[in-house]
């Protein structure tokens, strides 16, 4: 879309890290740092991802969160 900004960040990811990525269908309606609570509570990936779409729907958001969720896992040499 004209004026949307891409952010790339390079991440030294190590095994059993987890990353989120969302829509702002999520982050139009739960700031960071409630994020960042949620992340580090213990649970399945498919957990975090019912509890935040749960938390956005919570404060008005509607069924437009997108929340791909998986642990990165070490492939071995």
């Amino acid at each position: 879309e004209p004026g949307d900004t891409l952010q790339v960040e390079l991440l030294d990811l190590q095994p059993g890290d987890w990353i989120l990525l969302c829509s702002d269908g999520l982050s139009g309606y739960v700031g960071d740092a409630e994020i960042g609570r949620a992340m580090h509570t213990k649970g399945s990936p498919q957990q975090l991802a019912d509890k935040l779409v749960g938390l956005a729907l919570s404060k008005g958001g509607d069924v437009d969160a997108a929340l791909p969720a998986g642990d990165l896992v070490s492939r071995g040499t």
